[in-house]
């Protein structure tokens, strides 16, 4: 039987040499779903979640991803686009998304639990989304 091997099998090095989108990209949203699932998401972060869930249903990007790619759109398709955000080349759930975001690519650099600062921020993405490092791209990217 072959074990399949996770992100944090490979030192920084073997990452590097990696294909970014074909191997390094499938360990990382791995890694990224069982860093989220392990943690407790706070009501807050579920409210930003549901408010970009939204933003995004309402705001057209999907019909531009769709027309920028030649494709025609899809309801059903549409309701699981809005549930997520474009990160580098995935699309990853909301709440996988924010913290790609707020702390980088490596779920290993990431904190256990949710701090007061990420509850900020997620408020802040709202209020004042030029501030937010990464937003404007996240929203926009269809990947």
């Amino acid at each position: 039987m072959m074990v399949q091997k996770k992100l944090n099998n490979y030192t920084q090095k073997e990452q590097c040499a990696m294909h970014y989108e074909n191997e390094l990209l499938p360990l990382r949203r791995e890694a990224y779903a069982e860093a989220v699932d392990a943690m407790t998401v706070p009501p807050q972060i579920q409210a930003w979640s549901r408010k970009m869930e939204f933003m995004q249903l309402n705001s057209g990007a999907y019909e531009a991803h769709c027309e920028k790619n030649e494709i025609m759109p899809d309801e059903a398709e549409k309701a699981g686009w809005c549930k997520t955000l474009g990160v580098w080349y995935s699309r990853l759930p909301l709440v996988t998304a924010f913290m790609v975001i707020r702390w980088g690519e490596e779920p290993s650099k990431w904190p256990e639990q949710f701090t007061s600062e990420d509850i900020k921020r997620a408020e802040t993405w709202f209020a004042k989304p030029s501030v937010v490092p990464g937003i404007q791209q996240a929203v926009k990217a269809g990947v």
